[in-house]
């Protein structure tokens, strides 16, 4: 809400003789910048117009539609159809989070920030969960002052899973017109696997077996510098 976006169409004149064209139609959030529209386009001259979006007042899902006429009455007036999602939060990392590689039984944890952009209190609840995902609810109890940021924490019990997985969070605001959020991460699991001391003395620790080993040198008589 409030940011500031820069555009352009471009537009042709596909007729045999000069023409002028004007904006007969178009939302208030949206102006025209330089002057593409002061002077007639020659026979099949093409220009770019410059407009820039003003997100103050829009919330949600949007569809504006800028409409261009000539004054060569034998061409069509041109629609433009802008979409755009104004989003009244923003939650960081605005990305999928890796765990990378965790131990079979190794419970780890992820931690998003959400901010409340918008002018006005903003709610949050938790839609779905993935199995083995638990998220603090802690800082949804309430709504989210304007400019307000909370920490979301969600922790992952990764036990009888093997492998590259992939686990998510769902959230929905209390703006009805807002899109839903999908807390996302993903980690690779190691298989469980024991390996006794004998083995260990015995060959090189498999990748996917203990991820260390640990030996014991000792040294018997002899010059320590050799």
């Amino acid at each position: 809400p409030g940011e500031k976006k820069s555009f352009e169409w471009e537009v042709k004149n596909t007729g045999l003789k000069p023409a002028l064209f004007r904006l007969v139609e178009a939302p208030p959030a949206v102006s025209t910048v330089g002057l593409a529209l002061a002077k007639p386009w020659a026979p099949g001259e093409s220009r770019k117009l410059a407009f820039q979006l003003d997100t103050t007042g829009l919330r949600g899902f949007q569809t504006l539609n800028l409409k261009l006429r000539s004054d060569d009455s034998t061409q069509p007036e041109q629609t433009f159809a802008l979409d755009l999602v104004v989003v009244l939060f923003s939650v960081t990392p605005d990305k999928v989070t890796s765990l990378g590689s965790i131990g079979p039984k190794e419970a780890r944890t992820a931690t998003w920030e959400l901010k409340n952009l918008s002018d006005s209190p903003l709610g949050f609840r938790l839609l779905d969960l993935a199995p083995g995902v638990r998220v603090s609810e802690g800082p949804l109890a309430a709504p989210f002052a304007p400019g307000e940021t909370r920490a979301l924490t969600m922790t992952i019990d990764p036990t009888g899973w093997v492998g590259y997985q992939r686990r998510a969070a769902k959230l929905e605001s209390s703006d009805a017109a807002q899109p839903r959020y999908i807390l996302r991460l993903d980690m690779t699991v190691r298989p469980e696997m024991n390996v006794d001391s004998l083995t260990k003395s015995l060959r090189e620790v498999k990748p996917f077996e203990s991820p260390e080993a640990v030996f014991t040198f000792t040294r018997e008589g002899g010059d320590l510098a050799q």
